[in-house]
């Protein structure tokens, strides 16, 4: 088995290091009419403490660059800055890069 990363093992404030993964969509009920409800799609982000292991989810009513920044400066608004972001390099992450 691997050694695991020095980020892993120091000691750390929770969210300094931060795995980051996106999931969905599911169907959701947005609102009720009288002709009955209307459906939409929604996504998540997941932030994954590497140290702790604790979990921050997102919602997102859209799949775009724009959505994803703007869940990740709510995530730092609440959890405070971040060291370090790892992610699996999905391609809503790689384009919000550019």
């Amino acid at each position: 088995m691997a050694d695991l990363p020095s980020d892993r093992l120091t000691p750390s404030p929770p969210f300094s290091y931060v795995g980051v993964d996106t999931f969905g969509p599911w169907s959701v009920a947005t609102r009720r009419t009288r002709g009955g409800a209307a459906n939409s799609k929604r996504w998540a982000i997941m932030f994954s403490c590497l140290v702790t292991r604790a979990i921050h989810i997102e919602v997102i009513e859209e799949m775009t660059s724009s959505s994803f920044i703007n869940a990740l400066r709510r995530f730092t608004a609440i959890r405070g800055p971040v060291r370090e972001f790892r992610s699996d390099q999905g391609t809503k992450l790689c384009r919000s890069s550019k």
